[in-house]
């Protein structure tokens, strides 16, 4: 596991700072910068989120990764600490790895998500720890909570994360419509099983 740690922070690691840093000016500047210039072929195109397969009686254990602003209380690649989402992750695949050939998931519950660009990010993290460990991809299931600054890229966070969305969340009241809607229009989410558990955060 400590490799794909290693990888991901290598990899990553820039990419996690400047998505951090686009989330603090968009802070001070009160609002998100805005959609993307292709983001008018995104929400016209014709695209669905990829099959997240049928409903199981199999217990569903839901692995919770922190934000990205989070760096792990022990774990560093060359003296400079690494950010908990990456030991997350890879605790989350590496565990589901060892699990009996057809075993569900994994799934993650990701932090609320800012824009399309901190989506690419999570995709990409996501293609790379299932390279790393040969899972095929699209292997893992993600619900993905959104912030309120993401209420105008909601097609455009589901379509960067869309081998990986299981459906797209949300604890403000106010964006609830908008976030099921976007939803129904992609495809996403499946039946609930009867059998769910909920992981506590992998990260201290």
């Amino acid at each position: 596991m400590a490799k794909l740690v290693a990888t991901l922070h290598a990899r990553l690691g820039t990419r996690r700072r400047d998505v951090l840093e686009d989330r603090a000016d968009a802070t001070r500047r009160g609002r998100a910068e805005g959609p993307r210039d292709e983001t008018a072929d995104i929400r016209g195109g014709n695209w669905l989120v990829g099959p997240v397969g049928s409903a199981t009686d199999q217990p569903i254990v839901v692995h919770t990764p922190l934000d990205w602003g989070v760096d792990h209380a022990t774990a560093k690649v060359d003296g400079t600490p690494v950010a908990s989402t990456f030991v997350d992750v890879a605790e989350a695949l590496t565990a589901h790895r060892r699990l009996p050939r057809g075993a569900v998931g994994p799934h993650l519950a990701l932090p609320p998500v800012h824009d399309h660009r901190e989506a690419r990010l999570w995709n990409d993290l996501l293609c790379l720890a299932e390279q790393h460990l040969d899972l095929p991809r699209g292997s893992v299931r993600t619900t993905i909570a959104v912030a309120p600054q993401a209420e105008h890229e909601l097609d455009e966070i589901l379509y960067e994360l869309r081998d990986y969305a299981q459906r797209l969340t949300t604890t403000d009241a106010a964006l609830a419509v908008r976030v099921e809607e976007a939803n129904v229009r992609r495809g996403a989410g499946v039946p609930r099983p009867r059998a769910e558990a909920t992981a506590a955060p992998l990260s201290a």
